[in-house]
């Protein structure tokens, strides 16, 4: 089994398209992508040789939908979606299953440092289940994947979001006080 875990955004350098540097766009996407590439192209082989394996990649809810900043983080978890795909369908046949976590908003000690309470109250108040994730959302979602209990899922890119994934825009007014 393999986990590729690794993410992260600085929204201070990885803004709109035109905020963006070049190089902070290429350092950005490279370490994201080759997060996944690089240990995947690593471990593929002995899977192969030992009959099969499981390769849970961790992508994020930024990979779904378009946003006002993070140009690159969002480019490049999509990109991570697509590769996983890749790699199911290009070793099925050798009984290796790759899928992906997307998590939403989770509660972790860095989102908890970086995000002040304001916003995560306005995060909230639009959060279908009402409450951040939790790291143990994550894992027990990467359990299942990797584990016999998924043995016929392969290719999905599966939302830990508590329903953000789902949200229309119409879920974000309030009814009582917009008319449609």
């Amino acid at each position: 089994m393999l986990v590729n875990n690794f993410g992260g955004v600085d929204l201070r350098v990885d803004r709109d398209l035109a905020h963006t540097d070049v190089v902070d766009w290429e350092k950005n996407i490279l370490a994201n992508i080759n997060s996944v590439f690089i240990p995947s192209k690593a471990v593929i082989p002995a899977m192969v040789k030992n009959g099969g394996g499981s390769i849970v990649n961790i992508s994020s809810l930024s990979s779904l939908s378009a946003e006002m900043s993070s140009i690159s983080y969002g480019t490049a978890k999509n990109a991570i979606n697509h590769m996983t795909r890749q790699i199911a369908i290009q070793y099925a046949s050798y009984g290796i299953r790759c899928n992906a976590v997307l998590p939403g908003m989770i509660a972790t000690d860095a989102v908890k440092k970086n995000l002040n309470q304001e916003f995560i109250d306005n995060f909230l108040s639009t959060q279908p289940i009402k409450r951040m994730g939790e790291p143990e959302d994550i894992a027990n979602a990467v359990s299942f994947l990797a584990s016999d209990l998924a043995g016929f899922i392969t290719g999905v890119c599966l939302p830990v979001t508590g329903g953000m994934n789902i949200a229309t825009a119409r879920y974000f007014f309030d009814a009582d006080k917009v008319q449609f």
